[in-house]
Order: C-alpha cells, then structure tokens, then sequence
C-alpha cells in the first residue's frame, strides 16, 4: 500500500463482542457501530479526532552496582487515556446512544482502510463517560466526547479477514 492519510481512509468501529481479539471475524465486524463513516455524511455525528488508543509501558530501575550506568527494563504495561470527540448532529444519535456511560465493547482501528489483508488493532474498553461540550465561540459545532477505560491488554497487528 502507497503513503495514505488517514481522513478518507481510515476506519474505526464499536464492536459489542469479539471472540478473540488476534482473529476478529466477518460476522462480529458486521455488528458494528461505526465511528468513522467513510464517506462522512453531513447529517451524522462525525469523529473529529481520537487519541489514546495505544499501549504504553513504563521503565523499571534495573541497576546494580557492576556498572555506574542506570540501566532501565521495560516495566507494566498500560493502555493510554483512550478517548473520541464526534460532532452531533440534530438528527442522527447512533453514536451518541450506543457509547453511553458503563457500555463495554471493543474499539476496532483500521488505519488502512476496511479491506481483506489490511491491519488492524482492537481495544477492550469501558465507556467512562460521555459529555456534550458547552458553546465557547459563535461558529463552533456542536460536539461530544467519549472517554474509554482500555479494560484489557489490545491486540496490535491483527491481519482483517475476507469480506
């Protein structure tokens, strides 16, 4: 695949249940809620941006006294502080309604695109709010941002099936 962008190509949905998350299926992807509709429609809640659907990992102190180095492991693991800003829309709730507060599913990203043989990553997660945000500025859109708890160790690099 040549160099891409991610509006217009990217895909991200909300998944109620997945099997396993190194092999997602067809049938669990059909289920979905999408949060990035490709090509965006006007009158539906649009994903403004997303951030913190990643692993990170903090450093151990691992020194010992054969060396004045203070060397580092590689320590626990933890998810980032996962969260989406969509735009509302005076007529469409789909994502509003399905990512209410408590509601656990999986965020499935697809930089690439939603096509056979193209990579993905998948997130269990807990919706831990939801919030409409307040005008601050005549002209702005209207938005709402949804905050995650990743509950589980993602999978990263998975391969997207057949269609």
């Amino acid at each position: 695949m040549a160099r891409y962008i991610y509006p217009g190509t990217a895909t991200a949905y909300f998944l109620p249940a997945v099997a396993s998350l190194s092999s997602v299926t067809r049938l669990e992807i059909a289920a979905y809620t999408a949060l990035i509709t490709v090509p965006a429609s006007t009158s539906e809640e649009g994903l403004r941006e997303m951030s913190g659907f990643e692993k990170s990992s903090s450093e151990t102190d691992a020194a010992d006294v054969s060396s004045r180095f203070q060397k580092t492991i590689p320590g626990l693991t933890s998810g980032g502080s996962a969260q989406a800003v969509f735009t509302s829309s005076s007529t469409s709730k789909t994502k509003y309604n399905a990512l209410a507060p408590d509601t656990t599913g999986y965020v499935l990203i697809c930089p690439e695109g939603d096509a056979t043989g193209r990579t993905y990553e998948v997130y269990p997660v807990r919706v831990s709010a939801r919030n409409r945000a307040n005008p601050t500025r005549a002209g702005d859109v209207a938005t709402f941002t949804v905050m995650f708890a990743i509950t589980e160790e993602p999978y990263q690099g998975g391969t997207l099936p057949a269609t």
